[in-house]
């Protein structure tokens, strides 16, 4: 049953992270277009099509990172630190 609790936690904690990643390139998105048309007075279809390319390298960069991080024998993330402290 442990198993489970661990697997349980991870997941949820994966979600929250996937959740919160998506919401602040929302909020990036909507500050971008709000700066952009409100302030700069750029017409709104003008100004969409940039910052929907920027919120999509944003968002490839957040899952890149998320995914792609090292992993011990263990499957927890290794940092930079307990990498070099193999002496």
């Amino acid at each position: 049953m442990a198993v489970l609790e661990k697997i349980r936690v991870k997941f949820g904690l994966v979600i929250s992270i996937i959740i919160a990643l998506a919401l602040l390139s929302f909020i990036i998105e909507e500050v971008l277009l709000f700066v952009l048309v409100e302030k700069l007075l750029v017409s709104e279809y003008i100004a969409k099509w940039p910052v929907a390319v920027l919120v999509v390298i944003i968002n490839y960069a957040f899952g890149k990172l998320l995914v792609f991080r090292k992993r011990d024998e263990n499957g927890r993330i290794v940092t930079k630190s307990k990498q070099g402290s193999d002496n």
